[in-house]
């Protein structure tokens, strides 16, 4: 292998396939580099997540040939190369020759065991899977065979500001932690050409949808990793559009332990998320599982209503933050007839923190307690000149919205109360 590549268009290949983190697996630190067809394609994966970029603008190929190398080594080597110098790259035994400003050379290995992205199934393949499985409480392993009855195809593009967009708006409120993977997903579907993304955890949810002209409907949802969907529209230009494609595949058991099923139920499972630039193509597993029923959460209606400015709010919010940090970010909202204050307290202090909140009230008297960095992400992720809170009582969830946003996108943040004992 040995090709001729700008030392820009090299650096911009190796941040764009860059997976989150490293890996114990020593071959997923490397990146693979194949030169064929007067291109150079660069691949990197972490097991969910494979993204390949095709660098073809300043590349001429001498010897076509594929080969993965450290990546980190690498990146930090073309790094100190002169801006935009020629880089001319081949491939020795057991490592590669960079040749510009003198000969620098970056261990790799052989590209045989470089992992591949996810098989793409077609109507009529079959697969067999094994698994253990509780029969008369007795466990047992089982072999089935599947038939792919058909692989539907769901497609979107949109322009990646658009994208990014929507994300800061919606990935804040998916969980951090492990416990239950299915928090972790941003809930996305598309119905009467309107994007809705939804993320939750166990005590706030959040739903932001934009409309979409002429995207249409998709048949089914998809749930797609959080933190990797935030990590692959970083990795994309800026000034660029984005096809997405999400594929399913249709499954049927047609046979278990070599005996034939006759009455085997039809399966649904999201493959595989495509996005695909000019450049770069990213392929994401999506996560596996039924997204609760987030409507049945969200409160049907109010009684009472405080209509504020953004600013004005995350700064109270900003003021207690402090405070409420020592307190178990307890903070209490508290509205009365023409007005409203939020307040925090915390050991030692001789009374509570108080900032006080202009804005309109529509309803009786109430009061509850929220967590103050719920509420700060919510309010500095919005763009709206206004908020609404909307209450019910102390003990039902607060649901806050944002007023006079940008016309085509309606957001809705749903936050249960905290208990003073938890």
């Amino acid at each position: 292998m040995q090709f001729t590549i700008n030392q820009a268009e090299m650096m911009e290949a190796l941040k764009t396939v860059k997976c989150l983190g490293r890996s114990a697996l020593p071959i997923l630190n490397h990146v693979l580099i194949e030169a064929k067809e007067g291109t150079v394609i660069f691949t990197m994966t972490d097991l969910t997540m494979l993204v390949t970029f095709t660098a073809a603008v300043t590349v001429t190929v001498a010897e076509e040939g594929t080969y993965a190398v450290d990546y980190q080594q690498l990146l930090n080597t073309v790094k100190a190369l002169p801006k935009k110098a020629e880089i001319v790259v081949q491939r020795l035994e057991g490592s590669i020759e960079i040749a510009c400003a003198g000969r620098k050379f970056v261990r790799g290995m052989d590209a045989e065991d470089y992992p591949t992205g996810p098989t793409v199934r077609m109507a009529g393949d079959r697969y067999t899977e094994t698994r253990d499985e509780f029969e008369v409480e007795k466990r047992t392993t089982n072999t089935y065979t599947y038939e792919v009855l058909e692989t539907p195809l769901q497609q979107l593009c949109l322009p990646r500001e658009q994208l990014a967009t929507m994300l800061n708006q919606a990935a804040y409120a998916a969980a951090q932690d492990d416990s239950r993977p299915i928090f972790q997903a941003i809930y996305t579907e598309l119905k009467e050409d309107t994007l809705t993304m939804v993320t939750a955890d166990a005590f706030r949810l959040l739903k932001h949808g934009v409309e979409v002209p002429g995207a249409g409907s998709w048949e089914y949802p998809v749930l797609i990793p959080a933190k990797y969907f935030v990590h692959i529209v970083k990795l994309l230009p800026k000034e660029c559009g984005v096809d997405i494609e999400v594929r399913f595949t249709c499954d049927k058991a047609v046979e278990k332990n070599g005996q034939a099923i006759s009455d085997a139920p039809t399966l649904l499972k999201a493959l595989q998320v495509c996005f695909t630039t000019e450049t770069t193509t990213i392929l994401l597993r999506p996560i596996e599982g039924t997204y609760p029923n987030y409507r049945g959460i969200v409160p049907k209606g109010w009684d009472t209503r405080l209509v504020c400015a953004t600013a004005e709010l995350l700064r109270g919010y900003q003021a207690l933050l402090p405070v409420a940090k020592d307190a178990s970010n307890i903070t209490t909202l508290r509205v009365v007839e023409d007005k409203a204050w939020i307040e925090a307290t915390a050991e030692g202090l001789p009374e509570p923190t108080v900032h006080e909140v202009s804005g309109g009230v529509t309803g009786p008297t109430v009061q509850t307690i929220l967590n103050c960095q719920y509420m700060l992400a919510f309010l500095k992720a919005t763009k709206a000149p206004e908020v609404a809170i909307e209450l019910t009582s102390s003990a039902r969830p607060v649901v806050a919205r944002p007023l006079g946003g940008v016309p085509g996108e309606e957001t809705l943040y749903v936050v249960m109360p905290m208990s003073v004992n938890r």
